[in-house]
């Protein structure tokens, strides 16, 4: 028994490891995903809700990387980047493509001719794929190497970890992702539709804009420490968190245009 136990808690501890190592990490995508939620019409909720046996599309969230080393899921693996090219142009658009294939097997009422299993698949990878596209580590820009780290007050970060969800350690410890939903979802309507505008292409295309001058401060040896290091945080999280809140406000449009009837 207590050999069976260890092996458990190991398990447990390497799984939860894995699940925060990918995209917003699990605050941050279930972040994502109540936000989306707030704005659910009741007819999408109560859709979406019934395919995934009546749980919170918070609670699968963090599914996508859960599954991508499995073999039924492993061609979802590079779905999580989008590669940016030096003249801005989203060149390897694989969270792109996944995330408008998703949404073509279920929109204008496809998804009623699947398998529920089929569809609760296809919900599960639209909330993740929203979320990740958004994150600031999941551009990847082929002018600028994410093999690098950096230390603030003498802590090293490495940029891709710190993006995922370091930097929620540091900003804001201890929040829980209702904490985080709570702060950011603060827009009016007029301007959530504002940010619902336009493709899943067009919204790549944005995030790299916002995204690319974070390189700019951040390179392999860069050091901050003192007032300079809490502006740099409180600089980072907010391009970070802003992030978050357009991915559920975005994610929130994608949901309603297939589930509301």
């Amino acid at each position: 028994m207590k050999r069976n136990f260890s092996l458990i808690a190991t398990l447990a501890l390497v799984l939860s490891c894995s699940f925060n190592s990918f995209g917003f990490g699990r605050v941050g995508h279930a972040t994502v995903a109540k936000i989306a939620e707030n704005h659910l019409t009741p007819a999408a909720k109560a859709n979406i809700e019934k395919y995934i046996d009546g749980k919170s599309i918070t609670e699968v969230a963090s599914w996508m990387d859960q599954v991508r080393k499995q073999d039924a899921y492993k061609h979802t693996d590079g779905w999580h980047t989008a590669k940016i090219a030096k003249d801005g142009e989203v060149k390897d658009i694989k969270v792109v493509a996944g995330l408008n294939g998703e949404i073509a097997k279920l929109e204008n009422g496809a998804y009623k001719n699947l398998s529920d299993s089929a569809v609760a698949v296809g919900i599960k990878l639209i909330v993740h794929m929203a979320g990740d596209m958004h994150c600031p580590s999941h551009s990847k820009f082929e002018n600028h190497s994410q093999s690098f780290s950096f230390k603030i007050n003498g802590e090293e970060y490495a940029f891709h970890k710190f993006f995922d969800s370091g930097f929620m350690g540091l900003s804001r410890k201890g929040w829980t992702f209702n904490d985080y939903a709570k702060y950011l979802d603060v827009l009016a309507p007029e301007a959530i539709k504002e940010v619902q505008k336009g493709s899943v292409k067009d919204w790549a295309v944005k995030n790299a804009s916002v995204i690319e001058p974070l390189y700019e401060p951040l390179h392999q040896g860069a050091e901050f420490n003192g007032l300079d290091a809490e502006n740099r945080i409180a600089y980072f999280s907010a391009i970070a968190e802003r992030q978050m809140q357009l991915a559920g406000y975005r994610l929130a449009g994608i949901l309603n245009g297939i589930f509301d009837n």
